[in-house]
Protein backbone atom coordinates (compact mmCIF):
# COMPACT_ATOMS: atom_id res chain seq x y z
CA UNK A 1 0.00 0.00 0.00
CA UNK A 2 2.99 2.18 0.49
CA UNK A 3 3.78 2.38 -3.14
CA UNK A 4 0.13 3.63 -3.96
CA UNK A 5 0.67 6.60 -1.37
CA UNK A 6 3.82 7.58 -2.68
CA UNK A 7 2.19 8.01 -6.09
CA UNK A 8 -0.89 10.40 -4.88
CA UNK A 9 1.71 12.11 -2.58
CA UNK A 10 4.23 12.74 -5.22
CA UNK A 11 1.38 13.53 -7.37
CA UNK A 12 0.07 16.20 -4.98
CA UNK A 13 3.25 17.83 -4.57
CA UNK A 14 3.83 18.22 -8.33
CA UNK A 15 0.18 19.87 -8.28
CA UNK A 16 1.50 22.11 -5.54
CA UNK A 17 -0.91 20.78 -2.52
CA UNK A 18 1.50 19.32 -0.36
CA UNK A 19 4.95 20.93 0.49
CA UNK A 20 7.35 17.66 -0.50
CA UNK A 21 6.77 14.06 -1.44
CA UNK A 22 9.30 13.26 1.00
CA UNK A 23 7.10 11.66 4.18
CA UNK A 24 7.66 9.65 6.19
CA UNK A 25 6.51 5.66 5.63
CA UNK A 26 4.75 6.07 9.20
CA UNK A 27 2.52 9.51 7.70
CA UNK A 28 1.98 7.23 4.52
CA UNK A 29 0.59 4.67 5.89
CA UNK A 30 -1.40 6.33 8.55
CA UNK A 31 -4.86 6.82 7.18
CA UNK A 32 -4.63 3.32 5.68
CA UNK A 33 -3.80 1.49 9.02
CA UNK A 34 -6.58 3.71 10.76
CA UNK A 35 -9.39 2.65 8.37
CA UNK A 36 -8.47 -1.04 8.72
CA UNK A 37 -8.55 -0.51 12.32
CA UNK A 38 -12.06 1.00 12.37
CA UNK A 39 -13.36 -1.74 9.71
CA UNK A 40 -11.99 -5.16 11.84
CA UNK A 41 -13.16 -3.59 15.44
CA UNK A 42 -16.34 -2.17 14.15
CA UNK A 43 -17.31 -4.40 11.49
CA UNK A 44 -19.31 -2.00 9.67
CA UNK A 45 -19.26 -0.39 6.37
CA UNK A 46 -16.79 2.69 6.44
CA UNK A 47 -19.10 6.26 6.33
CA UNK A 48 -17.80 8.55 3.66
CA UNK A 49 -17.62 11.26 6.93
CA UNK A 50 -14.66 8.50 8.09
CA UNK A 51 -12.85 8.90 4.84
CA UNK A 52 -13.21 12.32 4.77
CA UNK A 53 -11.95 12.52 8.36
CA UNK A 54 -9.04 10.62 7.40
CA UNK A 55 -7.83 12.69 4.81
CA UNK A 56 -8.34 16.09 6.23
CA UNK A 57 -8.26 15.67 9.54
CA UNK A 58 -5.03 12.97 10.08
CA UNK A 59 -3.21 12.56 6.46
CA UNK A 60 -3.32 16.28 5.20
CA UNK A 61 -2.23 18.16 8.41
CA UNK A 62 0.66 15.94 8.84
CA UNK A 63 2.27 15.90 5.14
CA UNK A 64 1.41 19.99 5.31
CA UNK A 65 4.29 20.05 8.08
CA UNK A 66 6.42 17.37 7.00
Amino acid sequence: MTGVMVTIVRRAAARGEIPTADVPDRVLTAPTNLLRHGMLFTREPVAESTLTSLVDDVFLPLVRVT
